[in-house]
């Protein structure tokens, strides 16, 4: 199928066209075949007294001839004819024409021949001598088949067009059964789109430009009625220049017109489907060509939705600055890692708990613009120096997270976090601003002691603030001790802000002597705190507890107060 597109509205072009009036009704063209000048006569007498346009040929290579440039309803050939006889012309009819329906006459003792014939792809034989009546009979059933098949095969069509959705098989589907149900030598299909147009033929025996195919749409549909026919010059396969009949059919859709068909007809004469067949045959196009349509616009929207909910899942599972996980995507995977280790013994996992160092001095000093660029520097340097096995995700602030899994041992996750700190400590340029960075990492392998994700996240987090206050750029393995530490930070914290509402801090005075003038100038003002379980708790375990929470400043007021 050729196919030839355009853009803008359809242009006057100095294309000759000349209208006619199609007709309302077309008598079937049958063609005669026989040696014998005299029953040519009486059989084309005979059959234009019923109306039928009859042509004459005296052998079979004529009739074969005539049939390459114009389409029968029917031949009636004799079986004896010297040269090519009736069975060789039936055979070559029959693969010029194969639409064209055949009666074999034959005389005394040759209707073994015909029902050979027959059997052949004939439609029925007569024998000689015939009364006129009989000849009448049996061609009038032949074109009734004939008319009966054409029906059968536009039902066909119509099942086919109809369940055809995706576009470009359809337009090759109308043209190529378009060119067969209308009996023609080449049919295109014009369609309009919103000042755009699109041709399409199906590949025949003719071939005209595309002004001419314009000109003749742009006529059909000045002239706003039904099926028309136009004459216009085409070429054919040897580009000689030719003047062939165009039928147009209007393809009116529910909402708009669609385009045109147009049926080219070397010969203006020759045998052409019935008005009604190709009216309806256009009408089924339209129909499938709409459908397709709108199908095409279903799965358009079917697909944006698609693309809205799949966007809308990666957004609920993905952190929106460096499209990592999220903290839900990587709580699911590590719950489900975790549950193959419990089934597969041999299935080693950890978490790896990583906090930047020095991110809120870099973010107060150069901005939140370039606080984020450098987050997301970091997730893609994370991303390039692990497995496509392992998760990091971005679990909010400057926290990221690991899942490294298949681990062998020990070792190759310490690999892993050294990796990490060499990706990190390389220097970041923000927008000319040469920027160093580097992280501490929390480290917790899985163990079947963990019953949720969040425990081992948190013994995961536990070990990174150990390795903070180890100075920063390190790495810490969890150990059971972390854990029992920092429960006890943090009920100490919980106990030290009821102690002020308690009141079991006490200050204790400590006297300053001066040396020099051996007396006492002075007492200085120590807080202690006794706690109603543990006791006396001592300095160096609530003080430093109060400056990291902020209760240093209340504990300030309070001594201050009571001294």
């Amino acid at each position: 199928m050729e196919r030839e597109r355009g853009k803008g509205r359809m242009e006057e072009h100095p294309v000759e066209v000349e209208h006619y009036a199609v007709e309302e009704a077309r008598s079937p063209s049958i063609l005669v075949i026989d040696d014998d000048p005299m029953i040519l006569d009486v059989v084309e007498t005979a059959l234009s007294e019923e109306g039928y346009t009859v042509t004459r040929a005296d052998s079979g290579r004529a009739a074969v001839a005539a049939a390459r440039t114009q389409k029968f309803d029917l031949a009636i050939t004799d079986l004896r004819m010297p040269g090519m006889d009736g069975v060789q012309t039936l055979a070559a009819l029959k693969e010029v024409s194969p639409e064209t329906e055949v009666i074999v006459a034959t005389g005394d003792g040759t209707i073994e021949t015909a029902i050979t014939c027959m059997k052949l792809g004939a439609y029925d034989y007569i024998e000689k001598p015939f009364q006129v009546k009989e000849l009448h009979a049996i061609v009038a059933r032949a074109l009734e088949k004939r008319k009966l098949a054409g029906i059968v095969s536009l039902y066909e069509s119509s099942r086919k067009l109809l369940a055809t959705l995706d576009h470009p098989e359809l337009v090759h589907l109308v043209t190529q059964q378009g060119r067969r149900l209308l009996r023609a030598d080449e049919v295109i299909l014009l369609l309009e789109e919103e000042g755009s147009y699109d041709i399409h033929t199906s590949g025949g025996e003719l071939q005209i430009p595309a002004t001419v195919v314009r000109s003749i749409a742009r006529r059909s549909m000045a002239d706003g009625r039904g099926m028309t026919s136009l004459y216009c010059q085409a070429r054919n396969r040897a580009g000689e220049p030719q003047g062939v009949l165009a039928v147009v059919f209007p393809l009116i859709g529910s909402k708009k017109r669609l385009g045109v068909l147009i049926a080219l007809y070397a010969n203006p004469h020759q045998e052409r489907c019935e008005r009604e067949q190709g009216s309806l045959f256009a009408t089924l196009a339209t129909m499938a060509l709409e459908n397709a349509a709108l199908y095409k616009e279903v799965q358009i929207h079917l697909e944006a939705q698609r693309r809205s909910e799949a966007q809308l899942r990666h957004n609920a599972f993905h952190d929106a600055l460096t499209s990592l996980p999220n903290r839900a995507l990587f709580l699911d995977r590590l719950s489900n890692t975790m549950h193959r280790a419990r089934r597969h013994e041999d299935q080693h996992y950890a978490v790896l708990f990583l906090d930047l160092d020095r991110f809120k001095i870099i973010n107060d000093s150069l901005g939140h613009a370039t606080g984020e660029r450098l987050l997301v520097e970091t997730a893609r340097r994370l991303e390039a120096c692990l497995r496509v096995s392992d998760t990091v995700a971005r679990f909010g602030g400057d926290e990221f997270t690991v899942l490294l899994t298949d681990i062998r041992d020990e070792q190759d996750v310490i690999r892993t976090a050294q990796r990490i700190h060499q990706v990190l400590e390389k220097p970041i340029d923000l927008n000319g601003q040469r920027v160093f960075i580097s992280t501490s990492i929390g480290i917790a392998f899985g163990s079947p002691a963990y019953e949720s994700p969040e425990e081992i996240l948190r013994d995961a987090d536990i070990a990174m603030y150990q390795a903070k206050e180890r100075g920063a750029g390190g790495h810490v393995i969890f150990d059971a001790e972390m854990h029992f530490r920092a429960i006890t930070k943090l009920q100490l914290e919980s106990d030290l802000r009821q102690a002020l509402a308690r009141n079991e801090l006490a200050v204790y005075y400590q006297p300053i002597l001066s040396l020099d003038a051996e007396r006492l100038v002075g007492f200085e003002a120590l807080v202690r705190w006794n706690h109603p379980l543990r006791g006396f708790v001592a300095p160096f375990d609530f003080l430093p507890l109060a400056e990291e929470t902020g209760l240093i400043v209340a504990v300030d007021r309070w001594v201050m107060r009571e001294a």
